[in-house]
């Protein structure tokens, strides 16, 4: 994304997450919107990105799980898989929840 990041001649610094030659989206006479569109969809791309390395993270936990495997150190681990299967579906409903109130921007 080409940004403007040096001032321009009315000595404003200009927004780096602005892109060159930002327009309005048609049928509206604000940047805004199309601002809050592009910063919409670059949360998203990594919301798609970090859902997409749960779905790798789980997969891997499944085929982690060595149930052959016995002792203390065997408990210990399936322990720490349980825990981040955990953790790997509370992020997922955080995602869960950021992407709706990312898309809700704007629609009302």
């Amino acid at each position: 994304m080409n940004t403007l990041l040096a001032c321009g001649t009315s000595n404003m610094i200009a927004n780096p997450l602005r892109p060159v030659g930002l327009t309005a989206l048609p049928g509206t006479t604000c940047q805004c919107r199309a601002g809050i569109r592009i910063s919409q969809n670059l949360v998203d791309m990594r919301i798609r990105s970090c859902r997409a390395g749960l779905d790798q993270l789980d997969a891997t936990i499944v085929r982690s799980e060595l149930t052959d495997w016995t002792g203390t150190a065997a408990e210990s681990f399936r322990s720490q898989l349980v825990e981040m299967r955990r953790q790997s579906a509370s992020l997922r409903e955080a995602l869960r929840v950021t992407s709706h109130i990312l898309w809700s921007v704007g629609a009302a």
